[in-house]
């Protein structure tokens, strides 16, 4: 449950910095919609049982009041897509550029190289949209919490025994959270191959490899590797969203059927003359209501699901980032000298690159004396390139100094 609160207002707190006029236009909006759409079903509901009863007055003034509210719902929902489009996108650019600042602001490139960082930075930016629209999300959440209240409170105003229409919905969301559960690990256990994939056609579209690409013949090696790896991503994605279907399927059969129980017995009531038409109306409106709520309920638990999982993953890389800086007394902190008047020592230097147990050098001492040009000969791994980044701090020496 700590998690959960901490990534809310995580990324409520990005939205209000963001945007604070747009998000709170978004706030507004959701809870009057709430409120003015559950009353639409009570005021046909007048409208019927007036017009039985004979009473002009009733039916015209609840006729204007239902007619203002769809007025309102129509006009209020227009400025609260509006805010929430602009709030989107700017929270969208908050996020894109918090990320620009993590990768950067860590000192050399290991993390480049560093297996769950770039799957983390994957899944962050597939999840760029969902995180951008947080605020939205939430507050569409709670309208539709508040609903709901309002929608039970109607139904037990017929007869108690449709509340349990509502606790039906309580099956669906169970069953959604599995799903979603399941579409979740399917994807994170894909992240990898999904990355690789996608830097495989890169490096077909792309023209910095175009030519090695065609003198060694590798384009139908490149195209085959990229098959393999996308129907596996596929394969597994693909399983997981069916299983989560039919799960899904399930829980709606069983609402069907309450649905379908609830009406029937609000029919039977005003046929034994202990309810009214306008009550068979009112039932009849408030249940597709419980059924969007509860559609809108299970598109925003694997929000709120997904939303934990990438806040932590972005946890992940703010904790990585921190402690990926050095932490260097004062004393040892200097400015870079406009002239180098001895060079540069490598005493006993050996070092691995992230997540491998070979090392790309090993136990290497050199004096590079200063002013001096110096070049470095070796075959194919032997380790050139890998001693220019480390003398030019692109990553630290795994041993020496």
């Amino acid at each position: 449950m700590g998690k959960t609160l901490r990534a809310v207002w995580l990324v409520v707190r990005m939205a209000f910095q963001a945007d604070r006029a747009a998000a709170l236009r978004v706030i507004g909006a959701y809870a009057v919609t709430a409120v003015a759409y559950t009353l639409v079903p009570f005021w046909f509901k007048l409208i019927a049982d007036s017009a039985l009863a004979r009473d002009l007055e009733e039916s015209v003034l609840a006729a204007a009041a239902a007619a203002l509210t769809l007025t309102l719902v129509a006009f209020v929902g227009t400025l609260g897509a509006n805010a929430s489009q602009e709030l989107q996108e700017r929270t969208g650019l908050l996020i894109d550029e918090r990320l620009a600042r993590l990768a950067l602001g860590i000192p050399g490139i290991e993390h480049y190289e560093h297996p769950r960082y770039q799957d983390y930075m994957v899944l962050l930016r597939q999840d760029r949209a969902m995180l951008s629209q947080a605020l939205s999300s939430l507050m569409n959440l709670g309208a539709g919490a508040l609903g709901m209240v309002l929608t039970a409170v109607l139904l037990a105003r017929v007869h108690p025994l449709l509340l349990l229409l509502p606790a039906l919905g309580a099956a669906f969301l169970l069953t959604s959270r599995v799903g979603q559960r399941l579409r979740q690990e399917a994807n994170e256990a894909t992240a990898e191959r999904f990355r690789q994939a996608s830097y495989l056609f890169e490096l077909a579209t792309e023209p910095e490899a175009g030519k090695e690409l065609r003198v060694f013949g590798l384009e139908r090696e490149l195209v085959d590797r990229y098959d393999r790896l996308w129907r596996g991503v596929s394969r597994e994605r693909t399983l997981a969203g069916t299983r989560a279907a039919l799960l899904d399927a399930l829980a709606w059969l069983v609402f069907a059927l309450g649905y379908g129980g609830a009406v029937g017995f609000v029919v039977w009531l005003a046929v034994s003359g202990r309810a009214t038409p306008g009550d068979v109306l009112l039932t009849l409106g408030l249940a597709s209501q419980v059924h969007g709520y509860i559609a809108n309920f299970t598109y925003l638990l694997g929000w709120v699901l997904n939303t934990v999982r990438s806040v932590a993953r972005l946890v992940w890389l703010e904790d990585y980032a921190r402690r990926t800086l050095p932490v260097l007394p004062a004393s040892a902190r200097a400015p870079v000298p406009e002239r180098l008047t001895r060079g540069i020592d490598l005493e006993g230097v050996s070092f691995r690159y992230p997540g491998t147990e070979v090392w790309g050098l090993r136990e290497v001492s050199l004096s590079l004396p200063a002013g001096s040009i110096v070049a470095l000969v070796g075959e194919n791994g032997a380790g050139k390139t890998t001693l220019v980044k480390l003398l030019t701090r692109m990553y630290d020496p795994t041993e020496g100094r």
